[in-house]
């Protein structure tokens, strides 16, 4: 049965980025006055890696490769290109308002958050976005240190922020991660040390 699946998600795929033109459809609920809009979006740019969808299916994004170097693809947009975009990235947020990928400029990698870059640092790691879509946070090293960003605002350097954190609460108001500082661990919590 996966294999099937698999077949049908590959074909389905085949279908659409061999057309060489997209259509972008506005959707609206079926009540009595609305209409659907449909725009002529231009040529599809070539995916080098698998689309990805907003959670409500509204949106989609995809990497791609250019003259230029490497973009993003998104609901008939492609971003200015990068040296590299990083691996797993672009995700929507919850709700599939925001979009957030990294991507490697001049030998730094920023964080690209709503089409707005953010600071260089050396890498970045896990991104995470609240569960109400809001708020963002990620992990990214400068030079020895590792910290967590969140919200745009750089947290303090440890040697190293443990796997899968920083997590966001279920009503996205808090933030906790794990780090280490010598020989010590920590769990940082809204930006306290404990």
């Amino acid at each position: 049965m996966r294999t099937f699946n698999t077949l049908i998600t590959v074909f389905a795929l085949m279908i659409i980025f061999s057309s060489s033109t997209a259509c972008k459809e506005n959707r609206a609920e079926e009540t009595p006055g609305s209409k659907v809009v449909t725009e002529h979006l231009g040529p599809l740019a070539p995916p080098i890696a698998p689309p990805v969808f907003s959670d409500n299916g509204w949106h989609m994004a995809y990497v791609t490769e250019r003259e230029h170097g490497m973009c993003v693809y998104k609901d008939g947009e492609l971003s200015p290109a990068y040296e590299a975009i990083a691996e797993g990235t672009p995700l929507f947020s919850p709700g599939g308002k925001r979009m957030v990928y990294a991507v490697l400029k001049s030998g730094k990698w920023h964080i690209i958050v709503d089409g707005e870059k953010g600071d260089a640092y050396d890498g970045i790691g896990k991104i995470a976005f609240s569960p109400d879509g809001k708020r963002v946070a990620y992990v990214a090293q400068k030079g020895a240190k590792i910290h967590a960003v969140v919200d745009g605002k750089e947290g303090p350097g440890y040697e190293m922020i443990m796997e899968n954190t920083p997590v966001f609460s279920f009503d996205s108001k808090r933030l906790a991660y794990s780090a280490k500082k010598g020989n010590k661990a920590y769990v940082i919590v809204d930006g306290e040390e404990g």
